[in-house]
């Protein structure tokens, strides 16, 4: 320093923020009284001399820490980071409360639904879905939601935790994306929290969906869950899975046994075409709806039992020269499409075929024009 520090200079800190006048210097040590009137020891050669019109910054002081008052959301008091590091420091962190769970009467039993609803049901096969989980049941569900791939891998698309008899949002998604749903998975565990309960098995729920009824008026219905119509899929109804489950040893046993006591020719459904305006037949193959129950049948079974109706459709309108028949066969694996078109092919060279109309059918239908 070029003057020497005495008592009385107005000094700064210098390697610290802050400041202050000198009182006192004793062995190397300069006692700086800062604005507050508190002497804070400093080496010496850590202060420097400032004029009275220069400026400096005051000495560090501790902020006083204040609680925040507490924001309700939604009935629940909100916990900020800032609360939160306060509280901890002075250990006066208390739970945040919980709302209490809704049960109803004769909720003890599992029932749950995915849901579909139209964004604008004049316009279906142009306008996007939304995709619900309903839980109309006294527990709290754990799901996972998923579709099926190329290779039989598997892709999710949702997980979360629903309510006692509530509904969340999953997804939405548009029309063109329809065929990534026609074989889903649905994984649930079932449980409560704040009371004793019977214990629930694990559920994992298995579904090829006909995609082609997203485009029909008649699939939205009114229900107990929405203002609006909707489609409803059950996946457990009182405790029971629905759907097409997969490695299921008892159900596989089964149907071995059963398939040897089983009638050469399966039950079938009393059915006529669909006549659509003037021209066009539409007949759906799916074997859902050509069977009361594929039980015991291979898959090549069902595949013949399909063909077969196809052939009996074409035989009988070969003779009306222009006919237009719609085929529903579903995307799938596409195992029944190509059997159709080979099928057209080789039997029916003179017909003409190309696929339906996507607003009507998606992917998973061929127009037959008969020349």
């Amino acid at each position: 320093m070029k003057n020497q520090l005495k008592a009385g200079d107005k000094i700064r800190f210098l390697n610290a923020v802050g400041g202050g006048r000198v009182t006192r210097i004793e062995r190397g040590l300069a006692y700086v009284e800062d604005e507050n009137g508190f002497e804070i020891p400093t080496p010496v050669h850590e202060c420097v001399v400032v004029q009275e019109e220069d400026t400096f910054i005051p000495a560090y002081k501790s902020p006083k820490i204040e609680p925040k008052p507490h924001v309700p959301t939604s009935g629940q008091p909100k916990v900020t980071k800032a609360d939160f590091s306060v509280r901890s420091e002075h250990s006066e962190m208390t739970p945040e409360p919980k709302l209490p769970h809704t049960y109803l009467p004769g909720g003890n039993k599992l029932n749950v639904y995915l849901a579909f609803v139209s964004t604008d049901l004049k316009k279906l096969g142009q306008s996007s879905y939304l995709a619900y989980i309903v839980n109309d049941s006294n527990y709290i569900l754990h799901f996972v939601y998923m579709n099926r791939t190329e290779g039989n891998r598997w892709h999710l698309r949702h997980a979360e935790t629903v309510e006692p008899n509530m509904k969340v949002l999953i997804e939405q998604f548009e029309a063109t994306r329809l065929n990534d749903l026609e074989h889903i998975a649905i994984q649930i565990v079932a449980y409560q929290t704040d009371r004793t309960f019977d214990l629930k098995k694990p559920v994992n729920i298995e579904h090829a969906l006909d995609t082609v009824k997203f485009f029909k008026l008649h699939s939205f219905t009114e229900n107990d869950f929405f203002d609006e119509p909707a489609m409803l899929l059950p996946l457990i109804e009182d405790d029971r899975p629905m759907g097409m489950k997969k490695n299921d040893a008892e159900k596989i046993e089964q149907a071995l046994k059963q398939k040897k006591h089983m009638a050469s020719t399966p039950a079938r459904k009393p059915d006529a075409p669909k006549i659509r305006g003037e021209h066009i037949i539409e007949v759906d193959l799916h074997a859902a709806e050509l069977l009361d129950s594929t039980r015991g049948m291979e898959a090549k079974d069902i595949l013949e039992y399909q063909l077969s109706k196809f052939r009996e459709v074409m035989d009988r309108e070969l003779k009306h020269h222009g006919q237009k028949i719609v085929f529903i066969h579903g995307k799938g694996e596409g195992v029944l499409r190509r059997a159709v078109e080979q099928e057209l092919k080789r039997k029916y060279p003179q017909c003409r075929f190309q696929d339906a109309s996507f607003r009507e059918y998606g992917f998973g239908a061929t127009m037959v024009t008969v020349k």
